[in-house]
């Protein structure tokens, strides 16, 4: 019940993205009963450029992770420039 309160709340104050998150929901669900052989565009990319991290914060488990391999900016860049024509929303973390 929280959580559709929460829906109705970000709906009242943003009232322009209403139609933009309804959009996206019906595509969503429409893919998943129609495009069984392929997916849609990503809605959201989650991109982490480093893992590391001079941080110990107990409810993160990247503490524990050993990377031996990280990407270039270049590359990064690269993959942004390709999916940009999707328009998705691009967290950046790390």
């Amino acid at each position: 019940m929280v959580r559709l309160l929460h829906k109705f709340r970000t709906a009242f104050l943003n009232p322009g993205f209403v139609p933009t998150i309804l959009m996206n929901k019906l595509r969503s669900n429409l893919s998943y009963y129609f495009y069984k052989t392929h997916s849609l565009a990503p809605e959201t990319i989650n991109i982490y450029p480093t893992f590391r991290c001079n941080l110990r914060c107990e409810m993160c488990f990247e503490k524990y992770a050993s990377v031996e391999y990280e990407m270039e900016q270049q590359d990064w860049l690269k993959i942004i420039d390709e999916i940009k024509k999707f328009n998705p929303r691009i967290h950046i973390s790390g």
